[in-house]
């Protein structure tokens, strides 16, 4: 048996999918239901965006119409600013697609983290001077909102009792306890003059440590205990910066202003190692509190302004940061995992079904695991992955890490192993939802596997 470098199995994978009723393996099955730019019938179809493409084919998704996404602590729902700027704060049901209005008035949200509480956000009090802007603070629940404070681009401590935020009439980064009402803010770094036209939008992290901003020509992170700079990448060409820090503070992603096709970049903040991540008009991006998911801005001369949200795992190590801690009472995947043992060796595959129909000849062999590794066959030709299991979960889950060979084509299954039968459920599109159960329906693109252990010679 050989193992591929392009990707036979891939051509298998597309096959069935293209052979499906849903033709399009990449088609988003749920933009009808989500405050994006899907299109109604009968409507205008939405332009076209040569970016749009690419992320949708990681698995991202368009949250809706706005800017500044921020996850809820549970990373459930997603905070936005209702486009255009200033026109209030929405929240976004991640399972649903549902949204709720929270304030008419507002922009670039900020959650708390750890309780949740609370949402801070920005209100332009006139849009011809921003040296007017206040920061605002809601309950995520709803209720009448109260102002904290003047400035602009608020963050949160990582405790969830601190709003840093930039005033832009004292040229001061101030904080702020949420927790106290009335308590008036106190100066945590009085910019220096001649940084003051580049720190536009500087971004704290969330132990109140650093400040990351644009500098001459280059991003630079300042360190508030010491006050010394570190310069971490060139920004050259660049018209200005939206940061934001990842939930542990090592790491920073960044992208342009609106309208900059500079892409969005990931900095380990530590070794200065910084890689984009994902090309076009992205930007602001904010990371779920267990690191697993990232929403981002995508800031469209075409499409206009958008939050998107995605796998970070599709990204790459730099970007995911989803823990190795388990929940309370998770069983650990280690390759002593009693599902683990129960797969090792190799099962034929008997039968498949696609989109509730069988299959007259199955696209994909034989399966076969060994250790902490799968590898899937086409006949005489195989691609080898990782693969990982959550027996926790109702179906019990199964995630092939690179399925497709590549980066960023991580694909989610559910699965039943019994005796010699072994039946696995999965959408072969890359970044969909494991499925909620063991079968397959007509236009839902899953396929479902069944095989049987093959019988080692003696």
């Amino acid at each position: 048996m050989r193992y591929m470098s392009s990707m036979t199995v891939l051509s298998a994978i597309t096959w069935l999918v293209a052979t499906s009723v849903r033709g399009d393996p990449f088609e988003d099955d749920t933009a009808g239901q989500i405050a994006g730019p899907a299109v109604a019938a009968g409507a205008t179809e939405a332009p076209k965006d040569p970016f749009v493409a690419g992320l949708e084919k990681l698995g991202g998704k368009s949250v809706g119409k706005g800017g500044r996404g921020s996850w809820s602590p549970d990373g459930t729902r997603i905070a936005l600013g209702k486009a255009p700027f200033n026109a209030g704060i929405q929240v976004y049901q991640v399972s649903s697609g549902k949204t709720i209005d929270l304030v008419p008035k507002g922009k670039d949200p900020s959650w708390s983290p750890k309780d949740g509480r609370w949402i801070a956000y920005t209100r332009e009090v006139s849009i011809d001077n921003q040296t007017t802007e206040e920061i605002w603070l809601v309950e995520a629940a709803g209720g009448p909102p109260r102002k904290l404070a003047e400035g602009v681009f608020s963050t949160w401590s990582a405790d969830g009792t601190t709003v840093y935020f930039y005033s832009r009439e004292s040229k001061q980064i101030k904080a702020v306890r949420a927790d106290r009402p009335n308590a008036p803010p106190a100066v945590v770094w009085n910019v220096p003059l001649d940084r003051l036209p580049f720190h536009w939008y500087p971004a704290v992290s969330p132990d109140g440590r650093y400040v990351a901003y644009q500098g001459l020509g280059r991003l630079e992170v300042i360190d508030l205990k010491t006050f010394q700079v570190i310069p971490r990448c060139s920004l050259e060409g660049w018209r200005g910066l939206l940061a934001g820090w990842s939930p542990d503070g090592k790491r920073l992603g960044f992208g342009g202003f609106g309208g900059e096709d500079k892409g969005l970049w990931v900095l380990d903040v530590t070794t200065g190692e910084a890689k984009r991540v994902l090309d076009g008009w992205c930007t602001l991006p904010s990371w779920s509190n267990d690191g697993s998911k990232l929403a981002f801005d995508f800031r469209s001369r075409i499409r206009g302004y958008e939050v998107w949200m995605i796998d970070t795992r599709a990204l790459g190590p730099l970007a995911a940061l989803v823990t190795a801690k388990k929940p309370a009472g998770q069983q650990a995947d280690v390759p002593q995992h009693p599902d683990r043992q129960k797969l090792q060796g190799a099962w034929e595959v008997v039968s498949c079904r696609l989109d509730g129909k069988l299959l007259d000849k199955a696209p994909l062999s034989r399966f076969t695991f060994e250790g902490t590794k799968v590898t899937v066959a086409e006949g005489s030709q195989a691609v080898q992955t990782e693969y990982t299991l959550d027996a926790t979960k109702q179906p019990k889950q199964i995630v092939l890490s690179s399925l497709l060979g590549r980066t960023g084509s991580t694909v989610r299954g559910v699965y039943s192993v019994e005796a010699d039968t072994l039946v696995i459920c999965f959408d072969p599109r890359p970044g969909k939802p494991a499925p909620g159960e063991l079968e397959t329906k007509p236009g839902d693109g899953r396929l479902l596997t069944t095989l049987k252990r093959v019988e080692k010679k003696p």
